[in-house]
């Protein structure tokens, strides 16, 4: 339940150390102490990678997914964001998973976020299977799909999926919204 509390709320390691916390761990459960930053870092560290194998395992038999990716700058430090986005195969309900949140060394530069990018669709083993990523249009994500990107028709057996569900077909005039109304 700690490492769930630090996680949850990205609270900094230290605090697990502090004459508070173990006061409070102290008054839960006499018998116990407060672990120390760098167990709580191990704990964090196993947890982490149980949940990937078990959002690899989850995602290996989802035929498309899209993703979602933003970078920013703190503190002198910049670090990228991914998200993916699916359909269950089995309910159509729509699910979702932080895929990243690292740290990118050196400045952002388009091949920098390309080859993190396609780092964190080989870990979860996505490559071919994502079909849209949503970012802002800064020129680095612009330059990077431009030059590493691939277009929609290469993606393989999209039509091919598309036309195994069982779902009417979507007319362009089904999507239109009528703005007065």
């Amino acid at each position: 339940k700690i490492v769930d509390l630090f996680v949850s709320n990205m609270l900094p390691l230290h605090v697990v150390e502090s004459a508070t916390f173990v006061s409070l761990i102290k008054t839960l459960n006499p018998s116990k102490s407060s672990m120390s930053r760098r167990t709580l870092g191990r704990r964090i560290e196993v947890t982490h990678k149980q949940l990937e194998e078990y959002l690899t395992r989850l995602l290996k038999d989802i035929p498309w997914v899209a993703t979602t990716a933003d970078c920013w700058s703190a503190h002198n430090k910049s670090y990228l964001g991914m998200t993916t986005h699916w359909l269950d195969p089995k309910t159509r309900k729509r699910e979702q998973a932080v895929l990243a949140c690292r740290r990118l060394r050196g400045h952002h530069t388009f091949e920098v976020l390309a080859e993190a990018i396609t780092d964190i669709h080989y870990k979860f083993d996505l490559q071919g299977k994502v079909t849209r990523t949503t970012t802002d249009n800064g020129r680095n994500f612009v330059k990077a799909f431009v030059q590493f990107g691939t277009e929609a028709d290469l993606l393989p057996h999209i039509s091919e999926c598309v036309a195994d569900l069982d779902m009417p077909e979507v007319q362009d005039d089904d999507l239109y919204v009528d703005p007065v109304a």
